[in-house]
């Protein structure tokens, strides 16, 4: 069956679900610490080797409105009293529009949560300049999640990642600037060349630390 965007799905119902008690499963949960997991996008449109993203989803991606992200995020505040949202989205930097939206309506509407989410390298590179994370700082950004995978570049180009060890220490760099805290993932030891691609994974995670000391 072909999979669908999000517009052809009907709206989560919140009645449905007990959100506290998900929240609450093992004891009491702290007000300041209080988040949930929540996906405004699905798909994405890179061809990485190993993934089966592109495979899935035809290097197709597909935002939810982002009225209906802030009327959700709304219901999970009022409800749960959700202060962090952690957006699973393989791929949410995907478009300027959408994030810059998202961030302005989150501002706008004076929802006061932190938040965090996963980018390609590249993609973010090109697509944000220095005003933009700024905005993204300011609507509650805490954390960016890459998959930068290994710091050898020829692994990069046999994983087809469209991006070099540069690249990510760059954003590692430009997020640092920023106060964003990030998230590096990473394959260690893949097959091509395993005993360097270790290796050098190891020095450029050394290289972003000294960078970035909110890295993990």
């Amino acid at each position: 069956q072909e999979l669908k965007s999000f517009n052809d799905l009907p709206d989560i119902d919140f009645s449905l679900i007990d959100i506290n008690k998900l929240i609450d499963l093992n004891g009491k949960v702290d007000v300041k610490y209080r988040g949930t997991d929540y996906l405004a996008t699905v798909g994405c449109p890179m061809n990485c080797s190993f993934c089966n993203l592109a495979y899935i989803f035809k290097k197709r991606w597909y935002p939810k409105p982002v009225n209906t992200i802030i009327r959700d995020i709304k219901a999970l505040v009022n409800i749960g009293n959700v202060r962090h949202i952690t957006f699973n989205d393989d791929n949410f930097f995907v478009t300027r529009n959408f994030v810059i939206n998202f961030c302005e309506s989150l501002i706008k509407n004076e929802i006061n949560i932190t938040w965090e989410a996963n980018t390609h390298t590249k993609i973010f590179l090109n697509s944000f300049k220095d005003n933009d994370i700024e905005l993204i700082k300011r609507s509650g950004c805490s954390r960016i999640k890459i998959g930068v995978e290994s710091g050898d570049n020829e692994t990069l180009k046999l994983l087809n990642k469209k991006c070099t060890v540069e690249d990510n220490i760059t954003i590692v760099e430009k997020l640092s600037k920023f106060n964003i805290a990030v998230r590096l993932f990473t394959m260690v030891a893949l097959p091509y060349n395993p005993n360097k691609d270790f290796n050098k994974t190891l020095t450029m995670i050394a290289r972003a630390k000294l960078l970035h000391p909110d890295l993990d």
